[in-house]
């Protein structure tokens, strides 16, 4: 299960991260999506950053 971050956890994390905020599980799930479909076939052997 999915808890996202509120409050001081949220603040902290998205002061460390470079745009200054956070993702959300959308982002993810789009690039989930992709590699599940017939569009992602050829990607083999990438690490795929979902961090904005």
């Amino acid at each position: 299960m999915f808890t996202p971050h509120t409050g001081r956890m949220r603040e902290a994390i998205e002061a460390r991260a470079a745009i200054r905020a956070t993702g959300m599980l959308l982002e993810l799930a789009i690039v989930l999506h992709l590699l599940g479909s017939q569009a992602g076939d050829w990607i083999t052997g990438q690490v795929i950053h979902v961090d904005g």
